[in-house]
């Protein structure tokens, strides 16, 4: 995968790319572009085996963080869960302290 960005506005399979945008695009499609039309930045380990949906980093960082927003609002609410079965264990223990406390002095006096 390679970091690149466009130096025009280029049309590729009906994807608009402005210039200036910066691209993660796999190895074979920025061989076939020209030097003229991209500027590499970076080369990124790995290979992804995906086509390139040629979505600028700005979108790809988006999308990221609002998966790790969905992550962290789905683990707030484990949270919350843990939370409600532990005041409800408590309130249980509460209501039922009397008995336990009854059945240990009898066991204890016996």
């Amino acid at each position: 995968m390679l970091k690149v960005e466009f130096l025009y506005d280029y049309e590729y399979y009906g994807h608009s790319i402005r210039k200036g945008d910066i691209v993660l695009i796999p190895g074979w499609i920025a061989h076939k572009l020209s030097a003229k039309v991209v500027r590499v930045i970076s080369y990124m380990h790995g290979s992804t085996g995906f086509v390139c949906s040629f979505k600028t980093i700005d979108v790809l960082k988006s999308e990221r963080d609002e998966r790790i927003v969905k992550i962290n609002n789905k683990i707030g609410g484990y949270t919350d869960k843990m939370e409600e079965l532990t005041m409800r264990a408590l309130k249980l223990k509460e209501q039922y302290q009397s008995v336990i406390d009854n059945l240990y002095s009898e066991h204890n006096t016996i």
